[in-house]
């Protein structure tokens, strides 16, 4: 039963990216917020936080049965926006998988709102220790909630590293990878420093690791055909590396947390070319840009457009100098 049990936790954490994410703590924020709320208006903590947020749609609706049915909408546009907000509205992180964390959240907490509140309705002097029964199972949800997250974050290594060669053994039998791959991956031991190969259902990496992460040199090529070769810092690349595109785009320089962060060189598919400062994936700070067609623009950036002081050197021999905002031209200094 255990191993059944485990094997389901790692699906799920599997599922999610396969590592935790501070989106896990974004309940918290919510709490927080109706904590200072209910100082600031002086009402009941529980009553506010209970009705007003997860059962906004009963006072539209004036049915309870409907609230309860629509509690897994309201707790997943919650959960979006908080864990949005705490991620500094990364819509790529949010479609790769921000959307799969605020997903099995909102089912596991609608879960238990709904049965408790749907006993505490349907049995309203339903009582434990003089406690309503509804705020027992609310307590008895959340502990729960939080020691599934303990698990997951712990989950037992001889386990997960048998279900692991499970499905390698299976990616084997069907033929995705080589039998040499494949002896190669249970070689590795993730829980010793060195070197070693891990094989995913999304990536492949192949590098040193330390305290079961990717840590040090390593290349990571995606099953989409991307590829990421240099240095690697607890489980994302970080340093000093190259990243290949499939479309034929390149990006050779220093990176941060996984993203673009610092001097670097990108070549895109289409021939144009930009050399300079990066930050958050995107072009940031000073820069040259050359397109294929000669064009030129030297200056300061950010989010991929011109914002700044900058110099364009047309094809054709104009130049434009002065202040440039959102990409255009909005204080000319000097032209020919």
């Amino acid at each position: 039963m255990f191993k059944l049990f485990n094997k389901i936790f790692y699906r799920i954490y599997q599922w999610r990216g396969g590592k935790k994410d501070k989106l896990d703590d974004s309940f918290g924020w919510v709490i927080a917020g109706l904590v200072v709320y209910s100082i600031l208006f002086e009402v009941d903590f529980l009553d506010n936080f209970f009705i007003y947020t997860f059962f906004p749609s009963y006072f539209f609706y004036d049915n309870i049965f409907v609230a309860l049915l629509l509690v897994p909408f309201v707790f997943y546009i919650y959960f979006t926006l908080s864990n949005f907000i705490i991620h500094k509205f990364d819509f790529l992180w949010l479609k790769t998988r921000g959307w799969k964390i605020s997903v099995d959240t909102t089912l596991i907490y609608s879960f238990f709102i709904v049965i408790g509140f749907g006993i505490g309705f349907l049995s309203p002097e339903l009582q434990f220790l003089g406690i309503d029964f509804v705020y027992i199972v609310f307590i008895f949800f959340f502990i729960l909630y939080y020691l599934l997250r303990f698990y997951l974050q712990r989950l037992s290594p001889k386990h997960v590293h048998e279900i692991y060669i499970e499905d390698l053994k299976k990616m084997k039998d069907e033929g995705k990878i080589t039998n040499e791959k494949y002896q190669e991956v249970i070689a590795t031991d993730r829980t010793k420093d060195g070197k070693g190969t891990y094989i995913g259902d999304r990536y492949e990496y192949s590098g040193e690791f330390k305290e079961g992460k990717f840590n040090g040199q390593g290349t990571l090529t995606w099953a989409n055909g991307d590829m990421y070769v240099g240095e690697f810092k607890n489980g994302t690349f970080h340093g000093q590396g190259t990243y290949t595109y499939l479309n034929g785009s390149k990006y050779v320089g220093e990176h941060k947390d996984g993203k673009m962060n610092g001097q670097g060189s990108a070549t895109f598919a289409n021939g144009d070319k930009y050399v300079g400062e990066h930050k958050d994936g995107k072009m940031n700070g000073q820069g040259t840009y050359t397109w294929v067609n000669g064009d030129e623009h030297v200056g300061e950036w950010k989010d991929d457009k011109q914002n700044g002081q900058g110099t364009m050197k047309h094809s054709d021999g104009k130049i434009e100098k002065g202040i440039w905002e959102n990409g255009k031209l909005t204080k000319n200094e000097g032209s020919n």
